[in-house]
This record gives C-alpha cells, sequence and structure tokens, in this order.
C-alpha cells in the first residue's frame, strides 16, 4: 500500500484502506477495495480530500506495517468530542462521559499495542491531514500521547516509580488527560485561536484556560487527568503558567518546573506544540518533518522535558512508513523503513512499473542523496539531524 496526494490518483488504482469525509468524519466517500473512477476521484478532491492509501503493486508487504484501523479510532475519539461539547460553550465533563472516553482511550491503547511500532511507523502524515478546530486538535494530542507515552514506558515507571507498580504502566489517565488537555477553551469568547503564540506571552483569557479546564472536571475523575489538563501549558525552564502555589524556604505563587510537573502533563506539553507546527498560520496541514524541524533546531527545547522531546523526535516519524516521497535526484520512492537513530535518513523503495525493477536505498548509506519532496510539499529546509542517543542519559 502506498500513500499518495489525491491531486496524482488515476483511474484504477485500488483503495487500501477507507477514506472519511473531512468535514463530516464519521462518513466513508470510499470503501477499501474500491475501484476508483474519475466521478470518484473527482468526489475527493471536492471535499477536500489530499491523500489516500492505494494498493501498489511491490509494496503489499507494507499492509502489515500500515495500521489504518488506528485512523478510524482517532476519528471516534474526534466525532465522540464534537457530540459532547459545543464551541462557546462551557459543559462539565460527567462522570459518564469520562467512563466513556476511558473505553475509548483502553481501545486505542490496545491497537497501539498490537501495532508494529507502537502505531508510530505509518500514521502521522495521515493523522494531521485533518480539519483543523479545537477536538480535531484534541483527538491528535490523545493519539500522540499514547503512542509517545508506550515507546517511554520505562522512563515513565522511573517517573512515577512511587506510584506502585500496578498504577505505573496505567495510560488511560495519560490519554483522558490528552483528550480534555484544552476543555477549558471552551469558556474563551472564541475558540477560533486555537493554539498558543509561540513567539510570544499568551493573552490573559488564553492564560486562563487550564485552570478553567480543570474546574470544569469532577473531583471524582483521576487526579492524573485532571493534572494534565491544569498543568499542560507549565514549561521544564518554569516560565510557563499557571502560577501555582510552592514552597521554596517560604510558600509563595510561581509556575512548576523541571520534575516538578507531573510526567503526564509533560508529555501532553509536547505534543501539544507538536500538533501546533503540524498547521500553518491558516489552520493549513504543514508536513511532520517540518514540524518536527522546528522542534529540533528552533527556540523551543526549554518547554520540554529533554527526554520527552528525543522520544518524539526519535520516534515520531517525519517521513511515515508507506508515504510517497521524491528523491533530490527526481525519482519518485515509497518510505518502507524508518531510522530512529537518524529520521530524516530512511529506507526507500523506488517507485517503478514492475516488480523486476525494484531497488530499495537505505538513504544513511547515501551521501549527496536525500528526500526532496513529501506529498507534494518541498522539504528541502527541513530536514534535521540528531544528536546522540548518550546525551539523554536521564532515560
Amino acid at each position: 500500500m502506498l500513500l499518495i496526494e489525491t491531486e496524482t490518483l488515476r483511474p484504477g488504482l485500488e483503495a487500501a484502506a477507507p477514506v472519511f469525509d473531512p468535514a463530516r468524519p464519521w462518513l466513508k466517500l470510499v470503501l477499501t477495495g474500491a475501484v476508483l473512477d474519475e466521478r470518484a476521484i473527482r468526489l475527493l478532491r471536492r471535499r477536500g480530500v489530499t491523500m489516500m492509501w492505494v494498493r501498489w503493486a511491490g509494496l503489499e508487504f507494507l499492509d502489515g506495517l500500515v495500521n489504518t484501523k488506528l485512523t478510524e479510532l482517532r476519528l471516534n475519539l474526534y466525532t465522540q468530542l464534537k457530540r459532547d461539547f459545543k464551541p462557546n460553550q462551557a459543559k462539565a465533563v460527567s462522570v459518564t462521559q469520562y467512563v466513556r472516553y476511558c473505553n475509548l482511550v483502553d481501545g486505542l491503547i490496545i491497537e497501539l499495542l498490537s501495532s508494529a511500532n507502537n502505531g508510530l511507523g505509518a500514521q502521522t502524515a495521515d493523522l494531521f491531514d485533518k480539519q483543523p478546530g479545537l477536538f480535531s486538535h484534541s483527538a491528535n494530542v490523545a493519539y500522540l500521547a499514547l503512542t509517545l507515552g508506550l515507546r517511554l514506558e520505562t522512563y515513565i515507571m522511573h517517573e512515577r516509580r512511587h506510584a506502585g507498580a500496578n498504577y505505573t504502566r496505567d495510560f488511560t489517565n495519560l490519554g483522558i488527560g490528552a483528550v480534555f488537555h484544552d476543555i477549558g477553551k471552551l469558556t474563551l469568547p472564541s475558540t477560533q485561536a486555537i493554539h498558543e503564540p509561540l513567539a510570544e506571552p499568551p493573552t490573559h483569557e488564553y492564560a486562563r484556560h487550564p485552570q478553567s479546564g480543570y474546574e470544569m472536571i469532577p473531583e471524582r475523575i483521576s487526579a492524573l487527568a485532571r493534572a494534565a489538563v491544569l498543568h499542560h501549558h507549565q514549561r521544564f525552564d518554569g516560565a510557563g503558567f499557571p502560577n501555582m502555589q510552592t514552597i521554596t524556604g517560604k510558600s509563595h505563587l510561581k509556575p512548576l518546573a523541571g520534575r516538578d510537573i507531573h510526567i503526564f502533563p509533560r508529555i501532553v506539553a509536547v505534543c501539544d506544540v507538536f500538533d501546533h507546527l503540524c498547521h500553518d498560520d491558516d489552520g493549513g496541514p504543514r508536513p511532520a518533518v517540518a514540524a518536527l524541524h522546528d522542534l529540533a533546531n528552533g527556540n523551543l527545547t526549554g518547554r520540554f522535558d529533554p527526554v520527552i522531546l528525543d522520544g518524539l523526535l526519535r520516534y515520531v516519524p517525519p517521513f511515515p512508513i508507506g508515504s510517497r516521497v521524491t528523491l533530490s535526484d527526481g525519482r519518485p520512492a515509497a518510505i518502507i523503513a524508518l531510522n530512529s537513530r537518524q529520521p530524516c535518513q530512511p529506507v526507500v523503495r523506488l517507485l517503478r512499473l514492475t516488480k523486476r525493477s525494484q531497488q530499495n536505498i537505505d538513504l544513511a548509506k547515501r551521501a549527496g542523496l536525500h528526500i526532496s519532496e513529501i506529498l507534494g510539499v518541498n522539504v528541502d529546509s527541513c530536514l534535521y539531524t540528531l544528536p546522540s542517543a548518550e546525551l539523554c542519559q536521564a532515560r
């Protein structure tokens, strides 16, 4: 299977996964196995679908690596949020809703655990080709927080070593906290400004939303989930918000810093900003490699736990498995294997007309050859390298 942009579709290609309507994500526009004709292709483009999975000769082995069910489970979260909460209308989270979301999150965790690479191997490009908005953002962050949490299980167990063995591996409330992390924005006059401005201080109204969200969740709901809501804008360098009562010689108000911030909101914080960077100023999608480049090379690193940021950069693929790319010499190729040491140098297979002419290229071993374009977007300026893993000893 191959993930390609709809602009390059041609009649006769077969859908390798269902295609959902971006405006009505519960509606399937194309079913798995459907053979595309001109009318279907025009429909997909008219509905704003920018990419889809298709069957491709020579890439059948990717079927076992790409779990398209994860996309559907993420859509279930998004759809449930849209049903339960209306923009500009503050509502408390009921215990019944909490149980419902626990079931949705648990289903996602089970599917992630059964997937190769905990789901991070293939889903990023497909995941973020969605309509911008508060609920879509919340579903994205929940998916990312869970997939990243599963990859960083050892670190989480270390950070929660006093919680007891039965609780350190419980990721349900990490997912719940991520689902509801921005629910306080429903109290704002407008939910159009979905994300914190990264280059300037937030407005007073915006800075209020973590506390507002925390107050919307009953005390009977897990304190871990509520902590993720309240503290997801705390920064590792201590420059976040809101202020909290702390004791440092004497009692006074200040933001939390470092490992005084619980591990769950630290994870949500990284995923929150990553999803922010996966969209441009107008809300349109940006390639994952561009967002990861910003995090790897920008001035945002002081915000985050370095272990978690390193995990995101190392395990969220800039070029997901199955994606169609163009190499710097102009040849089209597909991503067939990842490289966690240098994610921008995966293994690709050249896209040829016959199986006999298949050729794999390990970009880590080919100096001067790199990925220049993914899904129609030039990424020459977005490639990045990672520091040695030894620089992140805390893991």
